[in-house]
């Protein structure tokens, strides 16, 4: 299954002032994969070392950071030579030798013709910051697959051609059809790469795809668990429990909603006897920083830098992963390909729509709320802030965008739904659900966005 993040790496290979580069993301998403897929194909050897299954390796980086002292003693463990102008070296799990996250400073200082990749999933909770190279490495983050990555797996050909149509072509009604029960299977497998695999390569007739369903719920279930298994492993001094609690609890929360409006995240109600913000910071803190938390805050000006008028405890919070959310929330496959799952719908397409959104690169997303209205994200582009409203149905107004354009007077809006619309207006942008992640394919003055 091809990952867009490999044309990064390709990227990054060919950098005249390459630095050590540190893949982060959740666990699970195809991290190790990914780099000894772009290893293969790209060096003539790539070395691999687990610090998590091969603790042997650390006592490497005990005696000195330097490559001169390092690299000979790793290549006679590995029994292979390493020749620095053309192999690979991924260094996984590296959070478990903070002494290894050092030594990239010294590679990149000393070695800078050597090719090093780390990994980890827990980069930043038990490495102190001491410890961290500033400055010194190249970072890129890996994701559950997108909705174009996921056909890119299972209909390339659909996937060729939403990535090939110009922007102003218009799609037929029947593709159009075909796009959304695409996405709407996506709702159900999600992108974790064994779900998605899992979907690619089994039987999919009337008579297999509930048996394909059931298979691909019994990976969510024990992705749930080994997440819990790693709160215990790696929360630290953070209570595990409570990580477990606010984890278990996203999708209920979310779930409220007030005159059909999801309201943001109630940490009153997220750990018994814990009525303070303060007292759920910790845990909120680890799920949104291994990545299986998604937080959205709330500003109240949408003015750049959209972080300096952002609340901290005000906000909402998504799942990595709408395939696991799903399962989570107990919604059957069924409800979920019939669209018939009452206010869990809207909830649903709005978490769709974060992904996608962090996955492009618009992270940290925001929401704007005022005393009577409401937008769901925030993005920032060289032309100011372009509001994105979502709308899981075909029903397009929006009186809260519409008072968020008269309030504010955005250079344009983006309105995502389940219609094919083209657009209505030279303010308001009408798109496919389907084309959440390509906003800056379809909008040019997008194409310039640059991150906070």
């Amino acid at each position: 299954m091809k990952r867009l993040l490999l044309d990064e790496l390709i990227r990054w290979k060919s950098l005249p002032e390459r630095k050590p580069l540190i893949l982060k993301g959740a666990r699970q998403t195809g991290k190790t994969w990914l780099l000894k897929a772009f290893g293969e194909a790209n060096f003539r050897c790539t070395h691999y070392v687990n610090f998590e299954n091969a603790a042997r390796f650390a006592s490497l980086f005990t005696g000195g950071l330097q490559p001169r002292q390092i690299l000979p003693q790793l290549a006679l463990l590995l029994d292979k030579p390493i020749d620095t102008a053309h192999d690979f070296i991924i260094f996984d799990e590296v959070q478990r030798v903070p002494e290894a996250l050092t030594a990239l400073k010294y590679f990149r200082e000393e070695q800078p013709d050597l090719a090093v990749a780390a990994a980890g999933s827990h980069i930043g909770l038990t490495v102190s910051e001491s410890a961290f190279p500033v400055g010194q490495v190249d970072f890129l983050s890996l994701f559950p697959l997108s909705f174009a990555e996921f056909l890119l797996a299972v209909r390339p050909a659909l996937a060729g051609y939403l990535n090939n149509r110009a922007p102003d072509e218009p799609v037929s009604e029947a593709l159009h059809d075909e796009l959304m029960q695409q996405l709407r299977i996506y709702t159900v497998v999600g992108g974790m790469p064994e779900a998605v695999n899992v979907w690619r390569t089994m039987p999919k007739s009337s008579v297999d795809q509930l048996d394909t369903f059931r298979r691909v719920r019994e990976i969510h279930a024990a992705l749930a668990q080994s997440y819990s298994s790693d709160f215990s492993k790696h929360a630290g001094k953070i209570n595990a429990t409570d990580i477990a609690r606010l984890f278990d609890g996203i999708p209920a929360q979310l779930a409220r909603t007030v005159n059909g409006s999801f309201m943001r995240y109630r940490f009153k109600d997220a750990l018994p006897g814990k009525t303070r913000f303060s007292a759920i910071v910790g845990p909120l803190d680890w799920l949104i920083r291994t990545g299986l938390a998604l937080k959205v805050a709330q500003v109240e000006r949408p003015e750049p830098p959209l972080k300096a008028y952002a609340s901290e405890n005000l906000f909402k919070l998504y799942l990595l992963d709408t395939g696991l959310l799903g399962a989570m929330a107990g919604l059957t496959p069924r409800d979920l390909l019939a669209q018939d799952f009452g206010t869990y719908k809207g909830w649903i397409t709005e978490n769709f729509v974060a992904q996608e959104l962090t996955a492009a690169g618009y992270a940290p997303l925001h929401f704007w709320r005022g005393k009577a209205s409401e937008v769901d994200f925030l993005v920032v582009s060289p032309k100011g802030i372009v509001p994105v409203e979502v709308k899981s149905g075909t029903v397009t107004r929006s009186k809260s965008l519409a008072a968020y354009m008269e309030k504010f007077s955005p250079p344009l809006a983006v309105r995502l739904s389940g219609r094919n619309t083209p657009r209505t207006s030279s303010a308001i942008h009408d798109l496919p659900l389907y084309l959440a992640g390509q906003l800056n394919r379809q909008l040019p003055s997008l194409a310039e966005y640059r991150s906070e």
